[in-house]
């Protein structure tokens, strides 16, 4: 299970550029990912304590390391506000004999999301302030995880990976300026699919994976009216707030996964379809629609024939 559990991590990954960019409001497109030269994040997954190889319920933990940087190509400091989300995550399932026929596990993660920055969040003028603005939040996420298609963990051929996660924002340490405007509690489903050979395609390996999450609470408005009751706001100026729509709640995303192990046997490609609310951080107000091209760090997991995955 700590191979099935490994293999699933979330893997690190470079974006080239722009992609195709088919955002547009009204008749205007966002203007961010028409300057991006790429998108980068790094994801470094550290083990920390565990309970293996016993028959009942084991559990580890790991501790990630998560940054995103995306630059763009203005001149002089053009990466501006990157993300950091450190966080832990601890892992349980069940190694007993009834456990291993059905091969499950669940997980508990503390996370923190911000940008680094401690400007105000609002321009003057009532926009958000996304040079400088600070962008600061923590959440509690737990998830249920299921191989489909495996019937125990010896029989490691065939199954698609699902995570059905529920995602809380407490509140605490959090920019007050967020309220009302980011999400509060969501859920999210997600699968990954067994790397597969198309016998047209010559050899590539490829991993499908999909993503799809709703807001429950919080999000209320598109642009928020300005909270009067921090000082920071006293001298920002009114704007016209607007309400969400039930779409702004709906973030989707979809991966195709490929390599060529006979050319490129440590490289990996990645296409990527992803419609919503831009997820990085002080940026979240913008709805983004596009298709991004680039590399990725293996996302075909560590199983090979000559591994046992139950391990």
């Amino acid at each position: 299970m700590k191979r099935i559990i490994n293999s699933n991590l979330e893997p690190s990954y470079l974006a080239f550029g722009n992609g195709l960019d088919f955002t547009q409001d009204g008749h205007k497109k966002w203007t961010i990912f028409n300057r991006a030269l790429y998108e980068g994040q790094i994801n470094l997954h550290l083990a920390g304590f565990e309970n293996l190889n016993h028959k009942g319920w084991d559990y580890m933990t790991k501790v990630t390391g998560k940054f995103i940087v995306r630059q763009t190509t203005e001149k002089s400091a053009p990466v501006k506000t990157p993300g950091y989300l450190p966080r832990v995550t601890f892992y349980l399932w069940n190694n007993s004999e009834k456990g291993e026929k059905k091969p499950n596990y669940w997980s508990f993660r503390i996370s923190h999301h911000s940008n680094g920055q401690a400007g105000d969040f609002y321009n003057p003028n009532g926009t958000i302030n996304t040079q400088t603005g600070n962008f600061s939040t923590n959440y509690l996420e737990l998830s249920s995880y299921n191989l489909l298609g495996l019937k125990e963990l010896s029989d490691w051929t065939r199954w698609t990976w699902t995570k059905l996660s529920l995602i809380w924002h407490p509140g605490f340490n959090r920019e007050k300026n967020l309220d009302g405007q980011y999400e509060d509690l969501k859920v999210a489903l997600a699968f990954r699919t067994t790397p597969f050979k198309p016998w047209w395609l010559f050899k590539t390996q490829f991993k499908l994976y999909g993503r799809l999450s709703y807001v429950l609470n919080g999000l209320d408005y598109r642009v928020a009216p300005i909270d009067r009751s921090l000082p920071d706001n006293l001298d920002v100026v009114d704007v016209a707030p607007i309400k969400a729509k039930w779409y702004d709640r709906i973030h989707f995303e979809a991966k195709a996964l490929f390599n060529l192990p006979q050319y490129f046997k440590n490289i990996n490609f990645f296409v990527k379809y992803d419609v919503g609310h831009d997820y990085y951080n002080i940026l979240f107000r913008n709805r983004f629609h596009k298709i991004q091209f680039g590399l990725i760090g293996n996302p075909f997991g560590l199983w090979d024939s000559r591994q046992n995955p139950s391990k």
